[in-house]
């Protein structure tokens, strides 16, 4: 709610906000990188910071086992995780959320992307073309927009971002939205209450 068109959606929520990129790594020409290790530290900051959700916006290979545990230990606290499709435009979605999904069943959100150009404009009803499908992750995977999304850089610029990383923290909003509305829900409760009313 910042005048400035930019996408909100749990506007009074608490952000717990945990940097697990490799220091430096962004800098490089080939992005950031994750490790397992600094992931893991991040979700169990945020588990016993109290989170709901936890949004991770990564991509790539299955988590290990340092990773999983971390995020069982999430999921037993009845924290909903919602991981990045992946923006390959593949079949599945990448393994790093393809793998929970199917360890945690109804505990994680895979975050697909709505939003193509048209000459009318954005159409935000058809998935990006770049957005990994939900194929063998179908039970578990949702769509937000995630093409030409306004935000800031790490210098407060605004540009249009597209990417599931994008689609992700507006469905993660979602979830936080319905555990401030009905704190009696679990995370599952959430997560089903979402599956079976989304468009």
């Amino acid at each position: 709610r910042n005048g400035s068109s930019t996408m909100g959606v749990a506007f009074e929520a608490t952000i717990i906000s945990e940097r697990a990129d490799q220091v430096g790594s962004c800098a490089t020409d080939k992005g950031c990188s994750f490790y397992d290790d600094a992931v893991a530290a991040g979700i169990d900051a945020a588990r016993l910071a109290g989170a709901k959700v936890i949004n991770m916006s990564l991509g790539g290979s299955d988590p290990g086992l340092t990773l999983l545990a971390a995020m069982q230990r999430a999921v037993n606290a009845g924290i909903v995780l919602v991981i990045s499709a992946g923006n390959d435009g593949t079949a599945n979605p990448d393994a790093f959320a393809l793998t929970p999904s199917q360890k945690f069943p109804g505990m994680v959100i895979i975050a697909g992307s709505l939003g193509v150009q048209t000459p009318a404009g954005i159409d935000a009803s058809q998935i990006s073309s770049f957005s990994d499908k939900a194929g063998t992750g179908a039970n578990s995977y949702l769509m937000a927009l995630g093409f030409n999304d306004l935000a800031p850089d790490n210098t407060g610029n605004q540009f249009y971002w597209s990417g599931t990383s994008f689609s992700a923290p507006t469905i993660s909003g979602a979830v936080a939205l319905m555990a401030q509305a009905f704190p009696n829900l679990t995370g599952k409760q959430i997560g089903q209450l979402l599956f079976n009313s989304a468009d």
